[in-house]
């Protein structure tokens, strides 16, 4: 018999008063508190060629389980989406080149009963998500 996989994840989303704002931020991972690993491509090298790999630190940790996130919804009809997932942006990071990962953003539109959702998530420079969502409100 084996154990479920279990994950702790806290949310909290505002709207900000008299700003068609509204900010995100999760905590994921809250179960396990170390969840940074050393990059193996981020090591050192020594001058008698022996390497010293990365090491993470208390603040990096801590932001490893934070995600962050930002709409802004112009009109009833309109809204645009961006996050930032600070782990997948440390762990997929490429040294030396600017990838943007852990970056996400999105937006949607809504006709009448319909509504339409488009978002857009990038891993690193050879791996990125597109996703589509439509829902039909049937009342």
């Amino acid at each position: 018999r084996e154990k479920l996989p279990m994950e702790v994840i806290v949310g909290i989303s505002q709207e900000v008063e008299n700003v068609p704002i509204r900010w995100h931020l999760t905590l994921e991972n809250l179960q396990q508190w170390d969840i940074a690993f050393s990059n193996p491509n981020r090591a050192e090298e020594n001058i008698d060629g022996g390497s010293t790999e990365e090491k993470v630190s208390f603040v990096n940790n801590a932001l490893r389980h934070v995600i962050a996130g930002i709409e802004l919804f112009p009109g009833k009809s309109f809204n645009i989406r961006l996050g930032y997932n600070f782990r997948r942006g440390q762990e997929l990071n490429i040294p030396d080149q600017r990838s943007f990962s852990g970056i996400s953003a999105g937006l949607g539109l809504r006709f009448n009963n319909l509504r339409f959702d488009y978002s857009y998530s990038r891993y690193t420079l050879a791996a990125n998500t597109s996703l589509f969502g439509l829902m039909i409100n049937l009342q």
